[in-house]
């Protein structure tokens, strides 16, 4: 079975069995069970506040959204178009992700998908991509701690170990598919102040192998 996992805490071993075709399209798991399905759009806008674009492509449309009830932020990715790639990989990104449950792999919470209209919502990092934090501090003329890089390495390396032991290849792994939790930059304006809680994105391009 795979684990519930609702609190942050990096697993002694990784468990349960490896996600398949027959379980992304077969009965749910634990985790697969705590992700909504939302019915139509009138839900999602009673559901959820947009706040800003903070993110656009060829992909689609990235928010910050808000939960009325609950008043977290949350991230929705967004495709309108009826581009026939966009749409699967966005609903393959959403069916692998609700089989994922990893401190260092990015939580889905809510999916809709309606004809052409799809939406994912999704854990919001407020550290952003882990790139755009390096660039920021070198520009800023730091030098990255050892300790900093050697802590975002591992976590990234346990994320994919995690994977790849669930059957699951990323495929598309970069500095912009790297976001951190939190902002690192502590009290005085260092970048690399405080240690990095490393989150795993985007598995649109991902394959069950």
């Amino acid at each position: 079975m795979f684990s519930l996992g609702l609190s942050r805490k990096t697993p002694k071993a990784v468990d349960g069995p490896i996600v398949s075709v027959a379980d992304v399209g077969g009965q749910p798991t634990l985790r697969s069970s705590l992700v909504a399905t939302i019915s139509s759009l009138r839900e999602i806008d009673a559901q959820l506040e947009e706040l800003e674009v903070i993110g656009q492509g060829s992909y689609g449309t990235v928010y910050r959204v808000r939960e009325r009830a609950t008043g977290r932020t949350r991230v929705m990715k967004s495709v309108v178009r009826p581009e026939s790639w966009n749409q699967d990989r966005l609903r393959m990104e959403g069916e692998i992700m609700k089989h994922l449950d990893h401190p260092h792999i990015l939580r889905i919470f809510s999916w809709f998908e309606n004809g052409d209209t799809a939406r994912l919502v999704m854990e919001y990092c407020t550290g952003g991509e882990i790139l755009s934090a390096i660039r920021k501090g070198r520009a800023n003329g730091e030098t990255m701690k050892e300790g900093w890089a050697s802590t975002a390495v591992r976590q990234t390396f346990q994320a994919l170990a995690y994977l790849h032991a669930k059957g699951v290849v990323h495929k598309d792994l970069k500095g912009e598919n790297i976001l951190l939790l939190h902002d690192t930059m502590d009290d005085k304006g260092k970048h690399f102040g405080n240690e990095p809680h490393v989150v795993v994105c985007d598995l649109g391009t991902a394959e069950v192998v």
